[in-house]
């Protein structure tokens, strides 16, 4: 079950209903019910009252015995007191007590009351009444004089009767005996069961009349949010409809008028971008045109760029050297990977002359085709070194003359080693590159390095030479950075460690051996395959073993 608005608002009026005519009923009743009862005491009281005025407490005294019934004004005590019984309907019973100190008991005095019919005197009787009755009345006479005030009469309610007490003075204003006046309380109740009657009637009543304004005020505060949440669900659902005949002054009309006025609002806005999505439309039409003549003019300059790259990539490795031939005192492997098509790195060796081994490697700052053309140039001027014979230092000095204006911002280092076959001596010149590895058979290692600056523009080179003998079975390994800054994949660096490790693992192989497993290594440490490479990686390996006698090129 569903508890809307309306019902929850029904059920709280109606709640609310409820304790109104509860407490209503209740009221009512208490009040009507005290101020009879109260009135009803007090005219019994005040009965009481009068006739303990009237007797004379000395005479009173007097009344011992059933012969003073006939006294005179015992007799005329008695007729009062027939006709306060006769004219009170709800009287029960009229007596008098006398109560004698001494002995401590008390006496009827005055006594009438009727059985069938027929008045009964119990003059000069101990009062048979129950103990708590007769301590009651001995603490009545007891304890008050006249100078007290009303409150001597009391009210004893036993069952359906109330006893009425009031004590009767002497000339002295002492207290010597009392009135008892027993009233049937059936008058009372027959009011209380009609005072019921009337309380639960007019609770009734005014439930009725409250239920009923209940589901007025609950329709007159829902109807309207019945109208606007219509409007609101038909909003919802697309529908764009205005509330019509709403002409409420109060929260609600300012309500629906909002309400109306944001439907228009959301006419026009939808008006708008109708508009605006034809306008985008036909736009991404005439833009999807466009990108697709953009895009096959890219793919046909890609494709024509890529033919450049590859005509560049035959060119530069044509530059390199085709195949490895037979030296006397020597074996030479290397590997060559450019990070794109072309590249920067570079090597080169000369055999020509057969006592004499020119090695050389260089990396020219920057990737691809600018790379590719610096190193071009570079292969250009080794030529003219190996002409000349010139030294190692003094061939990156001519390499450098032949670069100058020619870089455009770029650099290279650089690494130029000659080794004689003859007696073992290389001689090497560094130009900012990384050092050469040396690894002997007996498994020790070393790095030959010397001092030069790289080749650039903005100023000369220094290179120093640095001789170094080499024995039989040592291998000099020429490498660029991409082999040593190789990273995987959480940015780890291959570093010299690693080369090292590798090369002394395997001194004893070959250097073409020796040259495949550090790029095998290199290539697994980064877990690349060869056309994802971040650099590009050349290898150069040269095993010394000795001039023979017998020499073949």
């Amino acid at each position: 079950m569903i508890f809307t608005l309306r019902k929850k608002l029904i059920i709280g009026f109606l709640g609310l209903d409820i304790a109104i005519s509860f407490i209503l009923g209740i009221f009512m009743y208490q009040f009507a019910y005290g101020m009879f009862l109260k009135n009803f005491k007090n005219h019994k009281r005040s009965v009481a009252k009068f006739i303990s005025v009237m007797i004379s407490g000395d005479e009173h005294l007097k009344i011992i015995s059933s012969r003073d019934a006939n006294n005179p004004i015992v007799q005329e005590y008695i007729r009062v007191l027939e006709k306060v019984y006769v004219n009170e309907s709800s009287m029960h019973s009229i007596f008098t007590l006398n109560y004698n100190r001494s002995v401590d008991t008390l006496y009827y005095a005055l006594s009438r009351y009727e059985v069938s019919n027929h008045w009964i005197a119990d003059t000069g009787k101990v009062f048979s009444g129950n103990q708590n009755s007769i301590e009651r009345i001995k603490s009545i006479i007891r304890n008050k004089s006249e100078s007290d005030n009303d409150s001597e009469i009391k009210y004893s309610e036993v069952a359906d009767m109330i006893w009425v007490y009031a004590s009767i003075f002497n000339r002295v204003g002492d207290a010597v005996g009392v009135v008892v006046i027993e009233v049937d309380m059936s008058e009372v109740n027959v009011f209380r069961r009609s005072m019921t009657f009337v309380a639960f009637s007019l609770s009734f009543f005014t439930f009725c009349v409250t239920a009923i304004a209940a589901f007025i005020l609950t329709r007159y505060f829902t109807r309207p949010l019945e109208i606007l949440s219509a409007a609101v669900n038909n909003l919802a659902s697309g529908n764009l409809t205005m509330i019509e005949n709403f002409d409420a002054k109060d929260e609600f009309g300012n309500l629906a008028k909002s309400f109306n006025v944001m439907v228009n609002n959301l006419k026009i806005a939808s008006e708008v971008q109708y508009n605006l999505i034809i306008e985008i439309s036909n736009f991404n039409e005439s833009l999807e045109r466009k990108v697709e003549e953009r895009t096959h003019t890219i793919q046909e300059q890609s494709q024509e760029l890529e033919k450049q790259i590859m005509i560049a990539k035959k060119i530069q490795l044509s530059l390199l050297p085709e195949d490895v031939p037979k030296i006397n005192g020597a074996t030479l492997s290397f590997r060559y990977q450019p990070m794109m098509g072309v590249g920067g790195d570079f090597i080169d060796f000369d055999y020509k002359n057969e006592n004499d081994l020119l090695l050389f490697i260089c990396d020219v700052s920057g990737h691809g085709v600018p790379a590719a053309f610096l190193a071009t140039m570079v292969k250009m001027s080794l030529q003219d070194c190996y002409e000349m014979k010139l030294s190692p230092a003094g061939s990156l000095k001519k390499i450098h003359r032949a670069l100058q204006g020619k870089l455009s911002g770029h650099f290279l280092s650089a690494v130029f080693c000659h080794i004689n076959l003859q007696d073992g001596i290389m001689t090497s010149a560094n130009a900012g590159h990384l050092p050469i590895l040396k690894v002997g058979l007996n498994g020790g290692y070393e790095f030959i390095n010397s001092r030069g600056r790289i080749i650039c523009e903005a100023f000369k080179t220094n290179s120093e030479e640095v001789v170094t003998k080499l024995e039989v079975g040592d291998k000099i390994i020429l490498y660029t950075d991409g082999v040593t800054e190789a990273r995987d994949k959480n940015q780890d660096m291959f570093g010299e460690k690693k080369l090292i490790d590798i090369s002394l693992k395997y001194h004893f192989d070959s250097s073409s051996d020796l040259c495949n497993k550090i790029y095998d290594s290199v290539l697994t440490f980064t877990g690349n395959s060869q056309s994802q490479f971040m650099d590009d990686i050349t290898i150069l390996v040269a095993e010394y073993s000795g001039k023979q006698s017998n020499i073949s090129i």
